[in-house]
């Protein structure tokens, strides 16, 4: 008589699963032709979702918890947007101080701008498509979604959501990024645990860099308020301690349920 799977996969299964998801990707990355140009960005991000679909698919692992596919409410919806908006200040304050205490080379700050750099409303749609979209809907489903919630089986919350930031972190494949980004997946993290849902990641994942690439694409002149002398305005980095502030104090006030339950 055949034993029944497990209910929920376990920390091997999704490191395999991992494994082949980024082996995946660098080889698409050296296959796919440069003539498809931006289109490879669309390419590349289905990509990383693809082995987990099949994996859960075929094992038969319930999606919707695994992924924690859950609906949230509007107040939560609108908490996300502010802690967003105020992260994306906040991170690109420790970016610009990063840059300045130890500068990334200019070829690697080329290849990085050419790929976000929108030429026509065809590029446009593609880099919100592929870099707002599915990049943030793919990613929290990966980890956020499936290797979070496994971690959070076999070992206790701070564990689970500080390795799943490193993972985050790691495949970013950017040193001069890391701060940010750990600091990023660590947010993301609690919130996916207290509300059950990666709804409010997806929120806050999209508003930072549908922000970071419109930075690139509209010229400083157009923002100046932005900025005071060579740095971020202080009046800026204000708003933006104030909107993370006030959006967490919301996000938890409208979070109250256990945490894991839907929240309706």
């Amino acid at each position: 008589m055949n034993e029944s799977p497990a209910p929920y996969p376990n920390p091997m299964q999704i490191s395999l699963v991992l494994f082949v998801t980024f082996v995946t990707n660098i080889l698409l990355a050296f296959v796919m032709p440069e003539s498809w140009g931006k289109e490879r960005l669309i390419f590349m991000e289905v990509a990383l979702i693809i082995p987990s679909l099949v994996f859960v698919t075929v094992r038969k692992y319930p999606a919707r918890e695994i992924f924690r596919l859950r609906g949230v409410s509007l107040p939560v919806m609108l908490s996300s947007l502010l802690i967003g908006l105020g992260m994306t200040v906040l991170a690109d304050v420790i970016d610009r101080l990063v840059q300045k205490w130890v500068p990334m080379s200019e070829e690697l700050i080329s290849l990085l701008l050419e790929a976000l750099k929108v030429e026509s409303v065809a590029d446009w749609v593609i880099i919100i498509a592929a870099g707002v979209i599915i990049a943030a809907i793919v990613e929290e489903m990966l980890f956020r979604g499936m290797l979070q919630t496994t971690m959070e089986r076999v070992t206790d919350l701070n564990k689970a959501i500080m390795m799943t930031a490193l993972v985050f972190t790691f495949i970013h494949f950017n040193p001069w990024w890391a701060i940010e980004i750990m600091m990023l997946g660590v947010l993301l993290g609690v919130m996916a645990w207290r509300s059950g849902s990666i709804v409010p990641g997806i929120i806050v994942h999209a508003v930072n860099n549908a922000i970071s690439i419109a930075m690139v694409n509209v010229d400083e002149s157009h923002y100046s308020w932005y900025f005071q002398g060579n740095f971020i305005s202080p009046v800026v980095i204000g708003i933006g301690l104030v909107l993370i502030t006030g959006g967490v104090m919301l996000f938890f006030q409208r979070t109250e349920n256990r945490p894991g339950q839907e929240v309706s």
